[in-house]
């Protein structure tokens, strides 16, 4: 039975049953989905910088430097939807780390940010996408969603005006939500699989390109980039 017949036999099954029938249906059929795949544990390090695109130019200043963290997940790859189609699913933990600069102004006045972040998320990961190629090599991409649970800020926020007295740094902390609780973007990871016995090894190289904002009040669309080096160890669910 593929995919598109369990679908629809859950679907059938809805009108007729009560809800929790229906629910317990869809566990055993997800379940026989999971038969055959492999769950990895991935672990390692990661080296990576906040970025954004806007050129430095009139009252415009930015600076990024990068920062070391480590990572790992729980994979599940090969998840077949039906004969054509497979993809990967993995949550996470990650904690990167970068430095950041940012200044613009105009009219006599300039405001800037200044500071170093650490932080620590869980990450959701979604490959559609997933090549096998010379027997042993396999390129995935797809989406990644962050969400924060833990962070260490140290910076100021600072402001000037012609002919006005000078105002004080403020605590980056004390400014609500400046750190962004969610972002997302993109992934692409390499990796090279071969097993020993019943365990499969699989290093990675995976690529992270975040695509929306890590900060908020700051005079740049500061995003973050990280290059992850993992190990996968993984095993065959029959």
């Amino acid at each position: 039975m593929n995919w598109d017949d369990e679908l629809n036999l859950i679907l059938n099954s809805v009108q007729p049953m009560n809800q929790t029938k229906a629910f317990v249906i869809l566990l055993l059929l997800l379940s026989n989905n999971l038969l055959s795949q492999t769950f990895y544990l991935d672990f390692g390090g990661n080296y990576g910088r906040f970025y954004d695109l806007r050129r430095e130019e009139g009252h415009f200043s930015k600076e990024y430097s990068p920062g070391f963290g480590y990572n790992f997940d729980l994979r599940i790859s090969d998840i077949k939807l039906d004969s054509n189609f497979t993809f990967q699913f993995a949550v996470g933990f990650e904690k990167y780390e970068g430095d950041f600069y940012a200044s613009d102004g105009g009219q006599g006045g300039a405001s800037s940010k200044r500071g170093s972040l650490q932080k620590q998320i869980i990450d959701v990961e979604f490959y559609p996408l997933n090549v096998r190629f010379w027997k042993s090599f396999i390129f995935s991409t797809g989406v990644e969603v962050n969400f924060k649970v833990n962070q260490r800020l140290d910076g100021t926020s600072s402001q000037w005006q012609m002919g006005q007295p000078s105002y004080p740094d403020i605590d980056l902390n004390t400014i609500d939500g400046f750190v962004k609780s969610t972002n997302w973007g993109l992934n692409a990871c390499l990796g090279y699989e071969f097993s020993i016995g019943n365990i499969k090894i699989k290093p990675n190289y995976k690529y992270f390109l975040g695509l929306s904002k890590e900060f908020n009040q700051i005079p740049s669309n500061a995003r973050s980039q990280r290059h992850n080096f993992q190990i996968g160890i993984g095993y065959v669910i029959k």
